[in-house]
């Protein structure tokens, strides 16, 4: 139960976030270009968490419930899958198949492109291992 709370905090706090962008550059409308922004932003910063936290394998209770808390809730919120679906949906429904598969090809490879961009910004050696060292050769850690 306290882990499904750490990511129901996480996850208000992302679609808080996203929403309020939404209503400062849009007026609260639902728009493909703050949509596909907040998409690869979070794709990047998932990138760059997961690279810099490392393997899940051998987590703390603390190191497992900050990935809940940032990786599921803060940045799962930030993100809209659903969003983007719908949105793709609709424009391909309204009779503009080209725009609506560009749209959907461009929100995932730039998706992916970000989130590859972001593990490599973290480097090698800078992961911590479950006691809070950083691992690898200057760590100290194997």
């Amino acid at each position: 139960m306290r882990n499904a709370l750490i990511v129901f905090l996480g996850g208000a706090i992302g679609t808080f976030l996203r929403a309020g962008i939404d209503v400062a550059l849009t007026g609260g409308r639902l728009s493909a270009t703050t949509l596909l922004a907040c998409n690869v932003i979070g794709s990047l910063a998932l990138g760059i968490l997961i690279r810099a936290l490392g393997p899940a394998v051998e987590d703390s209770e603390a190191r497992c419930q900050f990935r809940l808390f940032a990786g599921t809730g803060l940045i799962g919120g930030f993100t809209s899958y659903s969003s983007f679906a719908v949105l793709a949906g609709t424009v391909l429904a309204g009779g503009a198949p080209v725009p609506g598969v560009v749209y959907a090809l461009l929100t995932v490879l730039a998706g992916v492109a970000a989130a590859l961009i972001g593990t490599m910004l973290v480097p090698d050696g800078a992961a911590h291992d479950r006691r809070g060292r950083r691992s690898g050769p200057e760590g100290g850690a194997p």
